[in-house]
């Protein structure tokens, strides 16, 4: 990705991340504070170890884009943080699919900002919610796809309330096509 495709990148991601604040925000009911996004590169395999071991608990929704674009994001929480969000949203820590529609929601918000930003055309759809070991999560999302990657973005966010501290991980997997319309609106 040229210089001036990665920074018009980083400004979606930024926008993205704070519409998804948003989404969260109404969810709790209080206002979500985010850090600034910090967007990183990787290749597939590096990905199942950003949690520590390839066996280290997550929480995760998957959904994948369809429209101008298509794309899978992952939306992954170490345990302590899905632990700590369930909390927050008074969800029990037995209801197996708790995070489901918060996590689903945060993502659809970053979607649409993404497709406004863009003026693209791009339709959502939860896929998967998974409570399993982080070394699954990108062939999980890999599954899902009908185009093949070689590497990913993953988005770092902390989201901040007053009572806690959500750290998220975004995993980006884009077709193609998400590069060209990026590269093409950079100049």
């Amino acid at each position: 990705m040229r210089p001036e495709a990665a920074d018009l990148f980083r400004e979606i991601v930024s926008i993205g991340a704070s519409q998804s604040s948003g989404a969260l925000a109404e969810q709790m009911g209080h206002a979500v504070r985010i850090t600034v996004p910090m967007l990183r590169e990787m290749e597939l395999e590096e990905a199942a170890t950003v949690f520590g071991p390839p066996t280290e608990p997550v929480e995760a929704a998957l959904v994948i884009v369809e429209g101008a674009f298509q794309a899978g994001l992952l939306l992954a929480l170490p345990e302590e943080d899905g632990k700590a969000l369930r909390a927050a949203l008074g969800v029990a820590e037995d209801d197996e699919f708790g995070l489901e529609k918060p996590l689903g929601n945060v993502l659809t918000s970053f979607v649409e900002a993404t497709g406004t930003f863009l003026m693209a055309d791009l339709k959502p759809e939860l896929t998967r919610y998974l409570r399993d070991m982080a070394g699954s999560l990108v062939p999980s999302l890999m599954g899902e796809l009908d185009y093949e990657v070689e590497y990913l973005w993953m988005v770092e966010v902390d989201f901040v309330t007053d009572q806690t501290s959500v750290l998220g991980r975004l995993f980006f997997l884009a077709d193609a096509d998400f590069y060209r319309m990026i590269d093409e609106m950079a100049g």
